[in-house]
Order: C-alpha cells, then structure tokens, then sequence
C-alpha cells in the first residue's frame, strides 16, 4: 500500500474514536478534502460534526471564532469539525494568517473535539513553517495525494466505483497495521469501562482491529477477533471488505470450506450490486480456493472468468494477476515450463502499466525463483529470490520477507550448505513467530527438524519436530501434521537407544498420541 493509502487508514481510524485532538491532512484539490470529509462522516455515524472553509482572506480569529460557535454546545470530544481549505490563492495574506493561527493554538486546543484541517499543499507548507508551534500540537500530519494513489480522484470512492474495490482490497503496510493495532487496543480498554452499543464497538474497534490482524498475518488473534464481530452491525459500505477478510483468514487457517462460503457470499454481493471488480476478485478467490483443494481444472475455470471481467473492462493489471495464477495451478500440477510461461506472461503485462508498485514485480520474482527450485535449477531459482528480497526489504513486507529467507534456506539445504540453512530457518522463524503466524512457523519447525537429523543432532530433531507437530495440529493442518510425525519416526529410527529413551519422554510430554 501506498502511503497515502496508509495515512488514509489513519485517519479513518482517528476518527472513529471520540477524541479531543488537532490533525492536519494535506490533499491536492478541494474537491478531494470535500470527498474525504464526507467519507468520513460515514465512519463518525451519529455523532455531531461539521464542515467549515478555511480562508486566509477572513482570518485566524475569525475561523477560531466560527469553530468555537459550531463546537461549543457539542458533548466534550465527541465531535467532529472538518476544517476545509478553499483554495484562496492570496499569497500575501497567508503568511500572517498562520503567524495568527499559531498564536492561537492553546485556544484551537481548548475546543474540545476532534478539529481536522485539510490543507492545500501551499498552506500545509506554511502550518509547517510558520505555525510550526501549532503544527507541534497535531496528533497526527497525513498526506493523502490523489493523483499519486486513485483513492479519492473524481472518479472514485463512490459506492460502486471501480476504484472503490482497489482500495478496499488495499492491504494495511506492517507499520501501518501494527500502530492501528497498538491504538485500539489501547482505545478499546478504556471504551470497554463504558456502556458502548455493540455496533459501535464493532465499527470503531473490532472491524479496523480485524482488518490489521490479517494484514500481518496474526492468525489466532485474527479469530479471535472475528468471534467478536456480528456481520448484522457491518455497514453497507464495509461488508465485502469484512467479507473478503473473512475469506483471506480462512484461507490461510487452511480452512476451504469456509472459506467458499465467503467468496459465494462476496459474489451474491457482486452481483447484487452490479459490481465488476468484486465479481472479478470473488472469481480469482474461488480459483484459489480450488486450486488449494486440487481441483485444478476448476481453478483454471475461475481464474479465466475473473481475466475475462477483467480484459473486458481495460484491467491490465488483474489480467496479469490471472495469469500469475493460472501460472500457479501449472506450478501444483507439476508442469513447470507451463507455468514459466504463464509467470513470464504476467510479468510482461506488468511492466506495461505504469502504475504497478515495485511489490507486484517483486511477488512474480518470488514464484519464478520456486518454480526454479522445483527444477531443481537452484543458481537461477537464488537469483529469483535475492531479487524479491531486495524489494521486499525496501518496502518492509516482514512476513514476505521471511518466506524468501525460508526459501533460501532450503535451496542452503539443498546444496548440503547446512550451517547458512540453520541461518536462514532461524531468520524466517524469528520474523513468522514476531508476527505470531503459526502456520508459517510449524513449517520452519519442520524443516529445522529435518536439518537437525541430517546434522545427526537427533535430540535437536525431535524438539523442533513436535513443535512443528503441534503447531500443525493448532491450525488446522492434519497432512503436515502427518508428515511431520513421519520424520519423526525417521529421527526416533536414526537414534541409538539412550536418546530414543528422551525422545519417547518428549513425545509423551507433549502429549501425543502413539498412533
């Protein structure tokens, strides 16, 4: 996500709370801070707010005076004051309109409500410059830049907008999840005191919370806090993101049923709204989704019927995201050089649209780098992944970061390098488990296991074996627990007679079956 995007996440999180506080937000056009404002009344429901123009011409007093009048009857820190720049182009006044209004930044404080200024790249220059006490004073700066995101242009944001779905599929940066994460929680503790409706629970607090728990791959706290979230206090506008999220966690718990269930329903919606992008994506799911319970001919099926919406409708870019996955269904069915062509197809219709971030060339790296590997091409399948690594650093994608770690750990192990695989593992390991991804993490178990066996440190290989084990078990992943169990028997097999004593003594401390 871009950061406009992120900051855009912010701010809707700012203002579902019932806060006293100051924030600037810079746009591009006052048509933009109008749509921001009214999107964001949709997030406040009914608590008190109002709009007012910022105008250099009428003064700093005269402003304070307005948002004095509008706020002062309102609840302490429940309302809301959109404060929107209007475009005055006088310069020699706006310089000692911010001298002013940094004068009166105590009373600008006083007001008790939430006051968001949005301000013409010219006039949040000068809060910075000139009012830079008052600007000290904001909780939070934002950037939200159109042109530079197509999340507010005039095209976009309304209900059925094709734009409207990219940006609800946006997935929150790591930093980004992790400091609306931090903040609600926090938030949460002390609304929970209070005699809250559930709805307004579930819109201020377990929904944003949700939807930055799967972006970092948080699993158990991810369902944890869907327990918490009934779709009947979903807004119209949110439902098929809390749909869609809903599906992305069931995929990643390995939970395929259910998550059917989630692309039907975002499909019903689709077709109900008349909704092109959402069919599309619910297609593309339901590809996944089949491709994950090996039924690849219908994979195939869907993948093609979201390429078709989307070739119909000038989508390069999820034409080339169809291609990548029917790119990956050749991958599980074992046709290698099919899906080198697929992925190299998908790459080229990248590189022809120029609004691609260097994340979506770094995520076809990364596949053509495994598709190496299974050719056991391991020189050319490093560099695929050293490439994805590098990009993926950049932008501070932890968890994709960590899979390229684990990737090049196998191909370590691959190559009899077993000290560099240790390395590796144990790199990938430390990031899954930081962002408390157990799926990811009983995989590393279970390779550190398999290493440790070959290193003939069989102790070391059961440990890391029925903590794979268990974790499996824990996500709801009996194949891998099963195989996990298999390579134990080869290490309890492999062990001389005092250390198969211990690793009997840690299976039955784990409490496993001998089955």
């Amino acid at each position: 996500m871009s950061e406009a995007g992120e900051h855009l996440e912010l701010l809707k999180n700012a203002v579902r709370q019932s806060i006293a506080a100051l924030t600037a937000v810079e746009t591009d056009t006052v048509y933009q801070a109008k749509e921001l404002a009214k999107m964001l009344q949709a997030e406040i429901g009914e608590r008190p707010n109002e709009t007012l123009s910022l105008s250099v011409d009428a003064g700093a007093s005269q402003l304070l005076y307005q948002a004095r009048r509008i706020s002062e009857n309102w609840a302490d820190e429940e309302g809301v004051l959109f404060i929107i720049d209007d475009g005055g182009k006088d310069e020699g006044k706006r310089y000692p309109f911010w001298m002013e209004m940094n004068g009166l930044r105590e009373s600008w404080a006083a007001l008790n409500c939430h006051i968001i200024f949005f301000l013409l790249p010219h006039n949040y220059r000068m809060l910075l410059q000139v009012a830079d006490h008052l600007a000290d004073w904001m909780s939070l700066r934002l950037h939200i830049i159109s042109q530079s995101d197509n999340i507010l242009s005039r095209e976009g944001f309304a209900e059925q907008d094709t734009f409207y779905w990219d940006y609800m599929k946006r997935e929150l940066s790591p930093q980004a999840a992790k400091q609306q994460l931090l903040t609600l929680e926090r938030q949460l503790t002390e609304a929970l005191k209070e005699d809250i409706d559930p709805s307004v629970l579930v819109q201020r607090y377990y929904f944003p919370m949700f939807d930055a728990a799967v972006a970092l791959h948080y699993l158990q706290r991810s369902e944890n806090l869907r327990q918490k979230i009934s779709k009947e206090y979903m807004t119209e506008r949110d439902l098929p993101k809390w749909l869609y999220l809903n599906l992305c966690l069931d995929l990643e718990l390995h939970q395929f049923d259910a998550a059917e269930i989630w692309a039907n329903e975002l499909l019903q919606w689709a077709n109900e709204n008349d909704n092109w992008k959402i069919k599309s994506a619910a297609f593309h799911s339901l590809g996944k989704i089949a491709k994950e319970q090996h039924d690849f001919e219908k994979s195939e099926e869907w993948h093609k019927k979201s390429m078709e919406i989307n070739e119909q409708n000038g989508d390069k870019y999820n034409v080339a995201i169809s291609y990548h996955e029917l790119g990956n269904v050749a991958n599980f069915k074992g046709d290698f050089k099919r899906a080198e062509e697929l992925y190299q197809k998908s790459l080229r219709i990248k590189e022809t649209v120029e609004s691609i971030g260097a994340i979506s060339f770094a995520v076809t790296h990364h596949i053509l780098g495994l598709v190496a590997f299974k050719q056991r091409h391991f020189e050319e399948a490093e560099i695929w992944y050293r490439k994805a690594l590098t990009c993926f650093e950049k932008e501070g994608s932890v968890f994709r970061v960590a899979r390229v770690f684990y990737r090049l750990a196998i191909i370590m192990q691959e190559k009899h390098d077993f000290e560099e695989a240790e390395k590796l593992y144990k790199k990938a390991l430390a990031l899954f488990e930081k962002q408390e991804n157990e799926h990811w993490s009983s995989r590393s178990y279970h390779h550190l296991g398999i290493l440790a066996r070959l290193q003939e440190r069989l102790e070391s290989s059961g440990e890391w074996l029925i903590k794979s084990i268990k974790a499996f078990e824990n996500t709801n992943d009996p194949e891998n627990a099963a195989k996990a169990k298999e390579e134990f028997q080869k290490t309890y097999a492999q062990a001389s007679p005092d250390v198969q004593v211990k690793l009997k003594e840690m299976w039955g401390g784990a409490g496993l079956r001998n089955d």
